[in-house]
């Protein structure tokens, strides 16, 4: 057994509660969500110049993409990335400049964007050193991670004991661009970390996360030894049109059930596969499941 396998820690006794409990908030939500008719409504009752915008809106999420079939029916959703000037992201506009922002459909947003929280979760991701690919092991809330399982006894949790370690705090928003043209996922993370932080902030000091439009803007910054790399800077700039909110907050209970609750519920899948996978290791190591040598043992368990 390698010394990575060593740090694995065993499931809580309550992993399958945790997984139960988000399985039963998708359920709730399902409940929740309106019916086209409803949707529409919703929609009507919204002022001129918004109402054509949201209806695109609308249709772009419940519309199946034609020609494509894959295990999942879901659509992705736009994930909206920082430039800081390296790297060989094929989704990247041509012409982009350091610190300028651009979505994975290949739009360049310029250097500031304004959106509506829809949905925001706490979470950890470790990759390699390299950072590139999957993350190693990956928590949608902080509590399970999908390869070392309970995280408050992992090994690799940030700052274990003090020390940096591979395993990082990130802050996952999904939010609705202001003018209502698209959804994006914004992920905080390492030196946008503190910006994530002050936007979670500022959702909890309201009675709904989409209260107000938030502003982010990208902002450089420089070490001493003149490393150069930008981050996020956020701020609320003005209060989401109160016409709008009812359709918004249709909009944010199916990117709960359809996006931020699946996802942390497929890390808990994760996290009990893994820790199947380590426990079968662990007894044929010590010779207690049968393998493909072990015909005499095979050959017993077919009889009874």
């Amino acid at each position: 057994m390698t010394n990575d396998q060593n740090a694995i820690v065993a499931l809580p006794d309550g992993n399958e509660k945790f997984l139960g409990t988000y399985l039963e908030a998708i359920n709730d939500l399902q409940g929740y969500l309106p019916t086209k008719e409803t949707f529409a409504d919703a929609i009507e009752a919204l002022p001129e110049d918004t109402k054509d915008a949201m209806g695109v809106l609308i249709r772009k999420l419940t519309t199946k993409k034609r020609g494509i079939k894959t295990v999942s029916d879901t659509n992705q959703l736009t994930i909206l990335r920082m430039y800081q000037g390296s790297g060989s992201d094929p989704m990247r506009p041509e012409k982009q400049i350091p610190g300028e922002l651009y979505t994975s459909l290949g739009v360049n947003m310029g250097d500031s964007i304004k959106g509506i929280v829809l949905a925001v979760w706490e979470a950890r991701a470790m990759w390699d050193d390299d950072d590139r690919g999957a993350p190693k092991c990956q928590s949608g809330d902080r509590v399970i991670g999908s390869t070392y399982g309970e995280c408050a006894k992992c090994m690799h949790r940030p700052w274990n004991n003090g020390e940096r370690t591979a395993c990082q705090d990130t802050i996952n928003v999904i939010m609705l661009l202001a003018d209502y043209s698209d959804i994006v996922q914004v992920t905080f993370a390492k030196s946008s970390l503190k910006s994530g932080r002050q936007l979670l902030k500022f959702v909890k000091g309201t009675e709904f996360p989409w209260d107000n439009i938030i502003k982010l803007t990208t902002q450089k910054k420089t070490s001493d030894e003149g490393y150069l790399w930008y981050t996020f800077q956020c701020g609320i700039a003005e209060a989401t049109e109160t016409e709008a909110k009812p359709v918004i907050d249709y909009i944010s209970a199916m990117m709960e059930a359809t996006y931020m609750y699946p996802s942390i519920a497929r890390i808990y899948e994760q996290a009990s596969d893994s820790a199947e996978e380590l426990s079968t290791e662990e007894e044929e190591a010590e010779g207690t499941v049968p393998t493909l040598e072990d015909d005499t043992s095979l050959e017993e368990e077919s009889e009874m």
